[in-house]
């Protein structure tokens, strides 16, 4: 049947509080710049933020992280997950580029 509005309360608090703890633990794992660069992609790209939260939390589980994510050390997870998202995506959108555009020279 249909939860009820006791159980939708219960799971929409405990939803809320492994927020919570999410971002405890992520206050815990990045420097202050770190953590405002973050929040401004949050602000634009949910789902990245998302996966670099997951990607931060999992490394802090199995104790690979050592020192807090400086900006710097954020801004190179960013680029590896763009990377990772690219070859996925890229397969789909496969674009041409004409020579007079390429600036890889």
């Amino acid at each position: 049947g249909m939860p009820s509005a006791e159980q939708v309360q219960a799971q929409e608090e405990q939803r809320k509080a492994q927020e919570e703890q999410r971002q405890d633990m992520l206050v815990r794992l990045l420097t202050p710049d770190a953590r405002e660069r973050l929040s401004r992609i949050r602000l634009v790209k949910p789902e990245k933020a998302m996966g670099i939260e997951n990607m931060l939390l999992t490394a802090a589980q199995r104790g690979a992280l050592g020192e807090k994510i400086t900006e710097d050390r954020l801004i190179t997870l960013l680029q590896q997950v763009n990377e990772q998202t690219e070859k996925k995506t890229k397969v789909s959108i496969i674009r041409r580029r004409s020579a007079l555009d390429d600036d890889d020279w």
